[in-house]
């Protein structure tokens, strides 16, 4: 999993890998600033209508730990999520 920013987007990217697991970009931007960048259509899925941040949340207790990013938007609603497990992140 990459953590990226600075696109004045919040998205995230499944990124298929010849010779392993896919890997996954969950990118965070404009917590304060307006100015937005264009939605790319190969993103899982993408915001950029108003200020947002990145919430990643790491469960190590289940038997297959998970991951989950979340897009939140200035309100505190949340309006994209994707949850990943360990199991999905090998060969």
């Amino acid at each position: 999993m990459l953590l990226s920013a600075d696109r004045h987007r919040s998205d995230a990217w499944k990124i298929p890998r010849e010779h392993g697991y896919a890997f996954f970009d969950m990118m965070s931007s404009k917590v304060t600033n307006a100015h937005t960048h264009e939605c790319l259509p190969d993103a899982l899925f993408c915001y950029n209508a108003g200020c947002s941040f990145g919430l990643l949340t790491l469960d190590t207790t289940e038997d297959d730990p998970t991951a989950k990013y979340e897009v939140i938007d200035i309100d505190g609603k949340v309006v994209h999520t994707l949850p990943l497990k360990k199991s999905e992140l090998r060969f």
